[in-house]
């Protein structure tokens, strides 16, 4: 539901408490029952229809807020890498021959990681901008999904050791094939990854894993973080959505509601298990295949449509 026009919602708001007062005025004035009842029963609805524009009001308000916060956010984790990329950029020309090789070497690892940061910020807020519209498709294919999983671990170890984790993979041997939109599951673990990352406390420690059930798979990311109070394990996933003490952390409040949304599109859900201050467990549950699963023909041959 859209918020409407706020101009408006005070308007008749203001309406409604100049004409509630005349109103009952008027009811007393009345000698006879029947119409006391009746002004009264308007006064109810009049008084209900306040309340419901308080609440749209307040509704209004908060989306204007996150849509407020979501902006700044995404203006400051762009600045960060771009700031970087520049600084290091222009060491290399100031220094020319005197750079080092090995000084070099890493300034240009420095700015291609900074430029992949930018590249997932830009992704994942097309993702979310083409999952809004309802025209984000999927491409499923039979895959390994241990090696599949195995993939997105080794390709995020040399970040989370660069952090100082302790990182582990713990992928079992007897995985089926499952079918599956690959890229979008790399895109799920490593929004999960980057997330212990980001929320890690003195302990740094990530293991990732799965866990072969009856009828679902389970893919696991565990840290020893923050945390995640109750009241919050819901909220965490809703759009653009941070926690209080989240925010001195970064991100723009997408990675959990991308990740969760691509464990439904497969079939799944992704939940979470925390303690405050000792850590969180993220695991998304994919169903796992029978011989007459087919997938929705929208999901399987689609391709991301602007």
């Amino acid at each position: 539901m859209r918020s409407g026009n706020p101009h408006l919602h005070v308007a008749l708001l203001f309406g409604v408490l100049v004409l509630a007062p005349s109103l009952l005025l008027g009811a007393l004035a009345l000698r006879h029952d029947a119409a006391r009842l009746g002004v009264v029963a308007l006064l109810l609805v009049v008084g209900l229809g306040a309340v419901l524009v308080l609440i749209e009001l307040r509704r209004a308000a908060r989306l204007t807020r996150l849509k407020t916060d979501f902006i700044s956010s995404v203006s400051h984790e762009l600045r960060t890498p771009l700031t970087s990329i520049r600084m290091y950029s222009e060491m290399l020309d100031v220094g020319g021959e005197e750079v080092s090789r090995d000084e070099r070497a890493r300034y240009l690892k420095t700015m291609r990681r900074e430029c992949d940061r930018l590249r997932r910020l830009i992704d994942a807020v097309l993702d979310f901008t083409h999952m809004e519209r309802g025209t984000k498709r999927y491409t499923f294919e039979y895959e390994e999904i241990g090696a599949l999983v195995r993939s997105v671990g080794e390709d995020f170890r040399e970040q989370a050791e660069a952090a100082g984790f302790a990182y582990r993979i713990d992928v079992g041997d007897d995985l089926p094939e499952m079918r599956v939109d690959a890229d979008a599951l790399r895109q799920m673990l490593f929004n999960l990854l980057s997330n212990a990352v980001q929320y890690a406390e003195d302990e740094r420690d990530i293991t990732l894993r799965t866990v072969l059930g009856s009828r679902e798979l389970a893919l696991q990311v565990e840290d020893h973080g923050i945390g995640i109070e109750p009241r919050e394990r819901e909220r965490i996933f809703r759009d653009f959505y941070r926690a209080d003490d989240a925010r001195v952390h970064g991100g723009v409040g997408l990675g959990l509601t991308i990740a969760r949304r691509i464990a439904e599109a497969h079939g799944g859900r992704l939940v979470v298990d925390s303690v405050r201050g000792r850590g969180s467990t993220f695991t998304a549950w994919l169903p796992l295949p029978r011989a007459d699963d087919t997938v929705p023909q929208d999901r399987a041959t689609g391709t991301d449509d602007a």
